[in-house]
């Protein structure tokens, strides 16, 4: 017999995982254990030590990834990296405490001129990266990262690309089209992010939300979205199926503030919507788009627009389709936004509450909006209204410019990060967009004892032994594989969306163990499965007597302990 004491997490709606951890990180910081007092330094040795549950806590300061590469993969469910910390992690504001996400400077490049003649030495390295060249998003997700949340941080894509010496993105080079955040699991969450400069769209994610199921919805909240390419978010895949999954394709976009995208391969929007969503969109600030504020071209019916802000998008608010007319359509009027016209614009009737006002920005980037405004005017300005633009350049101190424009051409240049913290002053739409002053959400991995004593048990007695119907046992296994969805014969007590199956002995004499997804358990069984070798395996034994129809049991999974040679 072996005592072994075991944690169990509560956290959300992800109860049942095991052994959740708190885990800290601080730019700068000697490399610890990765505790309060011993930080870790880099976010890739949090995430390498990471499981099921986890809390990562990173302070302020700049983060580039394994090599200086800009990529933090997530492959974990039900993981939380938080950031917006002071340096002894006593406060958090992610507006204040600025903590970055973003890659080296790369070569020496058109990117690398263009940091050095902006003086970004003051703020982010100027040492060529060591890594390989990251054509992915800066936070991607794969496998199951469902319930991740991502909270706190200033993600910049300006070093993953390279300018011209006038300032223009260079569009044949680096990662063009790709988004800065990249999530497709169920339940993930994007807060208080300033996104910025990216290539692509700000922010892809995909709507899986199920009604009735806060845990799977999918929620971009609070966060600054400017000057990217194609669009800033990004919800084209969703799950809602009328027949298989009506319930499904759901996701919240609430106080957020967007601007400044620049159309590049016939996209530039605020938000891209999907045929299989099923969208509340909320009480968000949408300006300057160089085509329309949303994108609805699938003509989704289900898309519910409230409360939210558009302000001089050069093509105009909303474009749908119209099958009426059998033609894209652009709708201007936001007061047709709900009601009975809303079926016509393919609305839900719930929409309401939008405006059309100038959000007066508190501080923007001055050279940045020189060239955008110069941009715009010199193209056409489309529906932008010009005044309230020469106010804006006025109030920086920038000359007013004519109908005809300066005749100067940019594209995509540089946002200072200084900068990019969009403020509204407009009084009249108080709490519309994104909200600096807090609270912010306090995470932790909350967690209580269970102590549990586990019998030593043979695999033979597993197959012969319903006695030890919930015994918590110890046994020594060699695993033949993974199972099929087929296999889970104890749903009750590991049900197959949270649990993965893998098979003990070869049919007839054998067994199953589930493992939870993202545990430290499921490392070491596949690795154990990978290298054909035995595991220690620590659970709760449950008899599957009445639905395999045979007198033995399957183990639930605590912990496993793989033995390793000297």
């Amino acid at each position: 017999m072996r005592k072994t004491l075991l944690v169990s997490l509560f956290l959300f709606l992800a109860a049942g995982i095991l052994s959740a951890k708190d885990i800290y990180v601080s730019a700068g910081a000697k490399s610890g254990d990765g505790n309060k007092n011993a930080p870790y330094n880099t976010i890739s040795d949090a995430l390498s030590t990471a499981f099921a549950g986890d809390v990562i806590h990173v302070s302020e300061g700049i983060y580039y990834g394994d090599g200086g590469g800009g990529l933090f993969l997530i492959k974990i469910n039900n993981l939380t990296l938080a950031g917006g910390y002071n340096k002894d992690f006593s406060t958090r504001n992610p507006f204040k405490h600025k903590t970055i996400l973003m890659r080296g400077v790369g070569n020496k490049s058109d990117s690398f001129d263009e940091c050095s003649g902006r003086d970004h030495k003051k703020w982010h390295s100027m040492t060529p990266t060591k890594a390989s060249y990251n054509g992915e998003a800066i936070v991607y997700g794969v496998g199951d990262h469902s319930n991740f949340i991502l909270d706190g941080f200033f993600i910049d894509g300006h070093t993953r690309q390279t300018y011209k010496k006038n300032g223009d993105l260079k569009t044949d080079i680096g990662p063009i089209t790709s988004p800065l955040v990249s999530l497709k699991s169920p339940g993930v969450k994007v807060r208080n992010c300033v996104v910025l400069n990216s290539g692509g769209f700000g922010i892809r994610v995909a709507a899986s939300g199920k009604k009735d199921d806060p845990a799977s919805m999918v929620e971009i909240s609070n966060n600054i979205i400017v000057n990217t390419l194609m669009g800033a978010l990004e919800l084209r895949v969703g799950d809602f199926d009328p027949t298989n999954n009506p319930n499904g394709g759901l996701a919240v976009i609430k106080n957020n503030t967007i601007a400044f995208v620049w159309d590049w391969l016939g996209e530039g929007y605020g938000l891209l919507v999907g045929r299989q969503t099923k969208l509340t969109v909320e009480k968000n600030i949408f300006a300057f788009a160089n085509l329309t504020a949303i994108n609805n071209g699938f003509q989704n019916k289900f898309l519910k627009l409230v409360e939210n802000v558009f302000w001089n998008n050069m093509e105009g608010v909303y474009k749908y389709w119209s099958p009426e007319s059998k033609l894209t359509l652009i709708e201007d009027n936001v007061n047709k936004f709900g009601g009975k016209l809303a079926g016509k614009l393919a609305l839900s009737k719930k929409s309401e509450k939008n405006v059309a006002i100038d959000p007066k920005f508190a501080k923007i980037d001055k050279d940045f909006f020189e060239k955008f405004s110069n941009q715009i005017k010199s193209t056409g300005g489309g529906k932008v209204e010009w005044d309230s633009v020469n106010q804006w350049r006025s109030s920086m101190g920038l000359p007013l410019v004519g109908s005809k424009g300066t005749g100067n051409k940019n594209f995509a240049p540089i946002y200072e990060l200084e900068d990019a913290v969009l403020i509204s002053k407009e009084s009249s739409i108080k709490g519309i967009g994104a909200q600096i002053d807090g609270p912010f959400e306090a995470y932790s991995s909350k967690t209580e004892s269970v102590e549990k004593t586990y019998q030593d048990a043979s695999f033979d007695s597993m197959l012969a032994n319903s006695a030890l119907d919930q015994k918590d046992i110890s046994v020594k296994v060699k695993i033949e594989g993974k199972g099929s969805s087929g296999d889970f014969w104890k749903k009750d007590a590991a049900p197959d969306s949270k649990y993965i199956c893998f098979k003990l002995g070869k049919y007839p004499n054998s067994s199953f163990v589930y493992v939870l997804k993202g545990s430290e358990a499921l490392k070491t069984i596949e690795e154990a499965l990978k290298l054909k070798l035995e595991v220690k395996i620590s659970g709760t034994a449950y008899s599957i007597k009445d639905t395999y129809k045979k007198d033995r049991v399957c183990i639930v999974a605590d912990s496993a302990e793989m033995e390793e040679d000297e």
